[in-house]
């Protein structure tokens, strides 16, 4: 039934003009994945669960794009929907009579021919609208991307409709978690030697799980608050602030742990350190206002001022 009606709603929407494709249905065991056609490398475990449980109660309310099968073979690889997949896989393997009931047919697919390079841009973009992959992830592509398949800077930029500033940001952070950490760093001890983060920096993690907990978005705020002070630890104030940010605009990442770590690495990559600089109030102030504007951190606005200037000085 839900199949039917998603290939009745895209047959509709096909004849209004706005897409020029079918969906038509393939057996679970002919869908796979393969890097060199899908950009998402982690599959959060605790997501994979959730979007089982809201298939087995909604059905799937978006069709899976995958690629014709390759000369020699059956396999139709999945594009967009890696994520829907693991789902579908774990639904067909715990509750067997709802995936044949949902699923009569097959799953649904839209089946795109595509080059590997398309492939992987399509499943990039579509991954980074979404916001479900980690700036690493995406760095990996986009290396794969410029250096494998020859695509300019300014390229993937236009493809992927990312600023300048954000792409250096992803690529700086994917460069630096997979640079060998040094035995001695010069003038500051390695991450795992740092001392424990100061109180001003706890205190802004727990603040804020605090603050959730009262809006009912943390359920065991001992726990977060746990999970927090082992994952963050050696954290800068700055970069406290940051990962408090990230977490009130998504309150999940408290309970899935590994999305939680890659968070922190992540933030841990940019390297931020605290220095008291003393700033004119007017300046102050014209910051404050774009980062109003924005929607940006104070201190997120200035690295990225700072960063531009420099860039044009050629420093």
């Amino acid at each position: 039934m839900i199949g039917t009606k998603i290939n009745q709603f895209f047959k509709i929407v096909q004849l209004l003009g706005v897409v020029s494709f079918e969906v038509t249905f393939a057996p679970l065991e002919k869908l796979d994945v393969s890097g060199e056609y899908n950009a998402r490398r982690i599959v959060p475990s605790e997501e994979v669960k959730k979007l089982k449980e809201n298939i087995r109660l909604n059905g799937l309310l978006q069709p899976l794009v995958v690629t014709p099968p390759e000369e020699g073979g059956d396999k139709l690889y999945v594009v967009c929907g890696r994520l829907r997949l693991e789902a579908l896989k774990r639904l067909s393997q715990e509750d067997p009579q709802a995936f044949q009931r949902l699923f009569p047919s097959g799953v649904p697919v839209v089946v795109r021919r595509m080059s590997r390079r398309e492939a992987l841009i399509l499943s990039l973009s579509e991954n980074i609208r979404r916001g479900s992959m980690g700036r690493d992830e995406i760095g990996e592509v986009v290396t794969l991307l410029e250096e494998r398949f020859g695509l300019s800077r300014e390229e993937v930029q236009r493809r992927l409709q990312l600023a300048a500033l954000e792409l250096d940001h992803i690529l700086q952070v994917y460069r630096a978690l997979r640079q060998p950490t040094p035995s001695v760093k010069p003038g500051r001890p390695p991450r795992e030697g740092r001392p424990e983060s100061s109180k001003t920096a706890k205190a802004v993690l727990r603040l804020t799980v605090r603050r959730l907990a009262m809006r009912g978005l943390v359920k065991n705020e001992r726990e977060a608050v746990r999970r927090l002070d082992e994952l963050a630890k050696g954290l800068s104030i700055a970069e406290s602030r940051i990962l408090a940010q990230r977490i009130r605009q998504e309150p999940r990442i408290l309970t899935d742990e590994s999305k939680l770590k890659r968070v922190v690495e992540e933030i841990r990559a940019q390297n931020y350190m605290d220095r008291v600089v003393s700033l004119r109030a007017d300046i102050i102030e014209r910051v404050e206002r774009l980062a109003r504007r924005q929607g940006k951190r104070f201190d997120e606005v200035v690295n990225e001022l700072l960063e531009r200037a420099l860039s044009q000085l050629g420093v």
